[in-house]
């Protein structure tokens, strides 16, 4: 079961306009006059389309196939089930006032850095307020990292072992994954990040370095420019 927190920033990020601009633009079926938090999904192979999604007041969700399972002729539910969506929305709620998501305890709004969702208390270029976690804020770093204070380089994005999908829909060259670690002896120290054994990047140790995701297994590593002893590597995933 989700807790309070977890569910409102599902929510949040369901709710975002800005967080489905990338890929289909501002204005899409699933801004309506009032907060809806929503989703829509493609199978594969084209025989399923769903919009799903809830305000304050009620959830709707919208299937649209072939019950033979004949393809849709590749078009996406953004323009098949969204719109069904919004008019079961927009009827549903004729005589409803539905009210804004409330943030519940343990929730607040932050400064964070656009590029990763950490805090911004510095190497930050790119900046704006989120909804994160208390937990987050009182730690200063990315969950899961180690504390502040003497030890050796650490990667804390991404986590060892995760998995990644390429986005047919999108531009291959936009799909970046954010490279972040903790170093000891000063934020400042620069370090060097590599990708099967290729360079991607060097930068002082508080700044995030992007890469481009390729399909297939591969290993990160992190070291000190001035020591390439003192470093760590996760792996990961990336399919699609």
């Amino acid at each position: 079961m989700l807790t309070q927190v977890a569910s409102f920033l599902v929510t949040d990020a369901l709710a975002d306009a800005r967080a489905r601009r990338l890929e289909f633009g501002l204005e899409t079926p699933l801004e309506l006059p009032f907060p809806v938090a929503a989703k829509t999904g493609t199978s594969q192979a084209f025989t399923d389309n769903v919009a799903i999604g809830y305000s304050s007041e009620l959830t709707v969700g919208v299937w649209v196939g072939n019950f033979e399972g004949r393809p849709l002729r590749g078009l996406l539910a953004m323009r098949w089930a969204a719109p069904l969506f919004r008019e079961a929305m927009l009827r549903a709620h004729r005589g409803r006032a539905p009210r804004a998501f409330t943030a519940p305890p343990g929730v607040v709004r932050r400064e964070v850095c656009v590029e990763d969702g950490t805090p911004t208390e510095s190497g930050c270029a790119r900046r704006r307020r989120e909804w994160i976690g208390e937990r987050i804020t009182t730690s200063g770093s990315w969950p899961g990292a180690p504390a502040g204070g003497p030890g050796p380089i650490v990667i804390t994005a991404p986590p060892s072992g995760s998995r990644f999908l390429v986005d047919p829909l999108l531009d291959p060259a936009r799909q970046r994954l954010a490279l972040r670690a903790t170093v000891a002896e000063g934020e400042r120290r620069r370090v060097r990040w590599l990708v099967d054994g290729e360079l991607v990047g060097e930068a002082p140790g508080d700044e995030v370095v992007h890469w481009t995701i390729a399909r297939g297994r591969h290993r990160i590593r992190v070291e000190a420019v001035d020591d390439p002893a003192d470093a760590d590597e996760v792996e990961l995933q990336v399919e699609g």
